[in-house]
């Protein structure tokens, strides 16, 4: 999983969501 503004989503979601205000951090936990 993926860390993205303290929620844990599936990398599925990560990888989809636009480069935008929020920054997806390539914490895998």
């Amino acid at each position: 999983m993926l860390w993205i503004a303290g929620e844990r989503l599936p990398a599925g979601l990560t990888l989809k969501l636009p480069s935008g205000p929020i920054r997806p951090l390539p914490a895998v936990t």
